[in-house]
């Protein structure tokens, strides 16, 4: 239930012309004559030789017509004029913006100047700035006028424009863009795309399950709405999707491409600037798709703080972090984020054996040039590495990016006013098998970190729904029920038509075991958004466990009319129809789950059960072994398969020595105490013809179940039965 929530604000108070001073300042005409004259004869470097280059390969993505920089540098003409502000910008090494320290990490498409690019533009610059020889001149750069990463497969933009205004701050607003996908596809990579570069300093794509987005974008009378919040969306799972003017997509490691679903909304959050002049913005946004499901996991784990509360006037606020990692990992990129206030942001791991390898260093940190950090090889980081965070915050006076003056308090929140402090880091487990077990320990200590955040921010936006949602269903998922309704209480309260609490609020009165108030929930979740499907299939599994069949099969239809490709929804509907005995409609669902989902591995085990059920052994036994694949920590399936090869009529099927093998591996799965468990190994035994095993283990079973046990007692008893007179068991035929 829980969700994540984040906001990147900005500095209302400054202006186009003031963002792009920072990029490179306006120089006084009286500055421009002022460039010495080189002496004649004397060596110097040229502007067509030795300084084109580095500005094509540095600097002109950014600075040259139609972009975000305010002035190109393309030409000798563009450059001439600007010769002393590029010196000071790249002496100082604001421009090009790359902000990590080197030293700290080695990362892709470093922007950086090396030591002799800034000397030799400090020689050009000194020496009278010249051009040199045309036929020095390289050529210039050749940029796309079309998608960076060839023809995309699918291209959605902004239901409708934005007009920035000419003058006032900076502006922070997101705007809901309907995903038109009827099946389900693996997106390998995505290209932003703003119609008008000049109005867009930075932006962050996210997904919305929820229309939380399209709610907050209806009550806002303008296209999109105010802020960048994390609330109801995210990021896909286990990836960041950032644009930066200048950079260039990229696709997402092999083997990690992550699914879109139909019903998703991406969400365009968007830090866009005033230039003096209206501009209009509709940004679209490419994405390409692969046909191959993905083969690895990445996962994003967070290091950071909540508990901030910065006094007015301090100079040196820390916060610290520390995590130890429980698996083995690689680390392939980090995403630094925290606003005005921070001035040092750090990260380093302390491996087992003592040595220290640094993640990244920002001693400068600036809102306006975040950015993500890809490591040019990935970070292996074993068990028991110890993480490291430190966050650096300055809120004197004296700091020039403080938005205060004079400086107030500051506590944690998302606004521009606010501060955050957290690391996110893009992780692949060595071993596929052990991600769970880091999933788990990083929900549970965000979800603290969150639970402390959220209330610190009520405290100074108390009529906030979104906010009260969000600590609901953090409150929930630590057990705290009574807390969790408070709070969904006060955010319908505010927000009559929010549907997103409304079905939390459902699933709190389910977990409170009150059917009726978690029903009535749901209906009113579905009054606000009847294509809000993971209303529709709660409702669905409520009126399911009502013995109302008939209303749950047409609210999971209602669910699937939403998203066709939804993995749990077929699984669930496939549950229903097994249960009415329709396996050949059950065995079409749990087969649209396992397309949809290939890694679910719930799906194959009720397709592999339901097949069996239909007189097919041997196609269900593909999907039990697919199940133990996926999941090689579950018992269920490998004591299924042991059951089919020790008891099925088909001598072409029963493999006894397979069986036991099995029957023993999903015993220790489940510590020996599973009667299940026990009543097929005994089965697997009796099938190799040992049958004192059988016999013990049959007797383990029964004293395990007990006379009043359901109907199994019964059965395992008359097998023991068998055992006992040295015959095996066989399953009749269907």
């Amino acid at each position: 239930m829980a969700i994540r929530t984040t906001e990147m604000t900005g500095n209302p108070r400054r202006s186009r012309r003031t963002a792009r001073s920072t990029a490179v300042p306006i120089v006084a005409t009286a500055m421009l004559l002022a460039i010495p004259q080189p002496a004649s004869g004397q060596a110097h470097p040229t502007f067509s030789r030795d300084v084109a280059p580095i500005l094509h390969a540095h600097c002109s993505s950014c600075h040259r017509p139609g972009q975000f920089a305010p002035f190109s540098l393309v030409t000798y003409a563009d450059a001439r004029p600007w010769a002393r502000a590029i010196r000071q910008q790249v002496a100082t090494r604001r421009m090009p913006p790359w902000k990590p320290a080197p030293g700290y990490g080695e990362f892709t498409d470093v922007r950086r100047l090396t030591d002799a690019e800034i000397d030799t533009i400090d020689r050009w610059v000194e020496a009278g700035a010249v051009e040199g020889d045309p036929a020095d001149l390289p050529p210039p750069p050749r940029w796309s006028d079309g998608w960076q990463l060839g023809e995309p497969d699918l291209v959605v933009e902004m239901p409708e424009p934005y007009v920035v205004p000419a003058a006032g701050g900076d502006i922070f607003r997101s705007f809901t863009v309907p995903n038109p996908l009827v099946s389900s596809r693996y997106v390998r990579a995505v290209e932003f795309r703003p119609d008008n570069p000049r109005a867009v300093h930075h932006g962050r794509i996210l997904l919305d399950t929820t229309g939380t987005a399209r709610l907050l974008d209806e009550r806002d009378p303008e296209p999109g709405y105010s802020g960048m919040l994390y609330d109801a969306a995210d990021f896909p799972s286990g990836h960041f999707l950032g644009w930066l003017p200048g950079t260039q997509p990229k696709a997402a490691p092999d083997g990690l491409a992550w699914p879109l679903s139909p019903g998703q909304d991406l969400v365009l959050q968007l830090h866009l600037v005033p230039s003096g002049v209206p501009e209009t913005l509709r940004a679209r946004v490419a994405l390409y798709f692969d046909d191959t499901p993905p083969t690895r996991r990445a996962f994003v784990m967070r290091l950071g703080s909540q508990n901030i509360d910065i006094p007015a006037g301090e100079r040196d606020y820390v916060i610290e972090d520390k995590y130890t990692v429980p698996i083995d990992l690689d680390v392939l990129s980090v995403y630094p984020h925290a606003h005005y206030l921070a001035t040092d942001i750090s990260a380093h791991a302390t491996l087992p054996n003592g040595e220290r390898q640094w993640l990244i260093r920002i001693p400068d940190w600036d809102f306006a040039w975040q950015d993500q950090y890809q490591y040019a090889t990935p970070l292996r980081l074993p068990r028991g590495t110890v993480i490291s965070a430190r966050f650096v915050y300055d809120n004197s006076a004296g700091n020039p990016r403080n938005p205060s003056h004079p400086p107030r308090r500051v506590t944690y929140g998302s606004g521009s006013r606010d501060e955050m402090a957290d690391l996110p880091l893009q992780v692949v487990a060595t071993r596929d098998g052990d991600l769970p077990l880091l999933v788990e320990e990083m929900e549970r200590r965000e979800r603290q970190q969150h639970i402390v955040g959220d209330l610190k921010r009520l405290e100074t936006r108390p009529d906030d729904p979104v906010i009260h949602d969000r600590v609901a269903t953090l409150l929930a998922d630590d057990g705290r029920l009574d807390d969790a309704i408070l709070h969904l209480e006060e955010a319908v309260r505010i927000a009559p038509d929010f549907a997103l609490a409304h079905y939390h609020l459902g699933n709190v009165h389910f977990l409170r075991r009150d059917v009726d108030r978690a029903v009535a929930q749901f209906e009113r979740a579905l009054a606000a958004n009847p294509r809000f499907a993971p209303a529709l299939q709660n409702l669905g599994k409520l009126r399911q466990a009502q013995g109302r069949i008939a209303d749950a099969v047409r609210l999971f239809r209602r669910a699937l009319a939403v998203n066709p490709d939804d993995a749990e929804t077929h699984n669930t509907l496939g549950g229903v129809f097994q249960w009415l005995g329709d396996y050949p409609q059950a065995i079409r669902h749990f087969e649209q789950a396992a397309q949809s989902r290939p890694e679910y591995a719930l799906a194959h085990y009720n397709l592999g059960f339901t097949l069996v059920l239909d007189g097919r052994p041997r196609a269900g036994m593909e999907h039990f072994r697919r199940a133990m694949q996926l999941a090689p920590g579950w018992a269920a399936p490998a004591g299924e398969l042991a059951w089919l090869l020790a008891t099925s009529p088909d001598d072409g099927v029963r493999d006894p020595e397979a069986a036991i093998r099995l029957a023993e591996a999903a015993l220790e799965l489940t510590g020996g105490r599973d009667v299940s468990g026990l009543d097929t190994a005994a089965a697997a035994y009796a099938a190799a013809g040992r049958y004192e095993d059988a016999v013990r283990l049959a007797e383990n079973a029964l004293e395990m179940a007990g006379p009043d046990a359901d109907r199994r007692y019964g059965e395992i008893r008359a097998r023991l039965g068998l055992y006992r007179v040295r015959q095996p068991y066989r399953t009749p035929n269907p």
